[in-house]
């Protein structure tokens, strides 16, 4: 049985390197356009970790965001079982990593392996990797990332259909 749901109010997960290829900075305006007040849970480091931290602040959204640092790849299960829905809004071909494209991503599998569902943008290989375990949005539209996420708070039976 998940713990995440405090008071109703979904956790979104986000793990990954914080670079401009994973999308970080497409999810936290997401998460401020949002219908439902679902919180956020970051995970990870890496060079736009001041930058996202800072934008979380001007959105009003740093109430809403737990930042969780690296995490032990052993730790991962534990924190997988935290999270109602889980975010990889990756872009490809940044400006900080030109030549970067999404590939099968170990987040994703161990989302899915945890029975969350997932909401990811078209970039790299997202779409073949989740398969049916998702929703896939296009590519740097936090718009777009927002319904998703609020099409899944909305729905405890799509998110565990999809989990």
């Amino acid at each position: 049985m998940r713990k995440s749901m405090k008071k109703g109010i979904p956790i979104i997960g986000f793990s990954g390197r914080i670079f401009a290829g994973k999308g970080l900075h497409i999810l936290l305006p997401a998460l401020a356009r949002m219908k439902y007040r679902a919180q956020l849970l970051v995970a990870g480091e890496g060079p736009k970790l001041p930058e996202a931290r800072a934008m979380a602040d001007k959105l009003g959204i740093a109430d809403r965001v737990t930042w969780a640092g690296r995490i032990n790849p052993r730790r991962m299960a534990d924190l997988y079982s935290s999270m109602d829905i889980f975010a990889a809004p990756t872009i490809d071909r940044p400006a900080d990593m030109p030549d970067w494209r999404e590939q099968s991503p170990r987040a994703h599998i161990e989302a899915m392996l945890s029975g969350l569902p997932i909401v990811a943008s078209d970039g790299g290989e997202n779409a073949w990797t989740i398969g049916s375990a998702g929703i896939v949005v296009r590519q740097g539209d936090s718009r777009v990332l927002a319904k998703a996420l609020d099409r899944l708070c909305a729905s405890p039976s799509l998110r565990k259909k999809l989990g």
